[in-house]
């Protein structure tokens, strides 16, 4: 599944803040808004699994995980990380 491509060709985003045909806010329970944020979780939990080591539904770390998970970070931009 791809990501919500933003308009303007601005390229596309995390999750869904707004209604893009009207820029009207999503509410914080918006089932659109939940949804777009759970998709962002799915592609970022494997990859931070892959880092680490750790994975979500045990919490095991297996032996050749290299990333230290306190020393990973994650930085975003304009309220829903647009990404290029």
């Amino acid at each position: 599944a791809k990501f919500v491509e933003l308009p303007f060709g601005l390229g596309p985003t995390w999750f869904d803040e707004m209604d893009y045909s009207s820029g009207d806010p999503l509410p914080k329970d918006h089932i659109r808004r939940l949804k777009s944020l759970k998709h962002a979780v799915e592609i970022l939990d494997p990859l931070l699994s892959s880092l680490t080591g750790i994975h979500s539904e045990g919490g095991d770390a297996c032996n050749d995980a290299t990333w230290i998970p306190e020393r990973i970070f994650l930085f975003g931009f304009s309220a829903g990380a647009c990404l290029v």
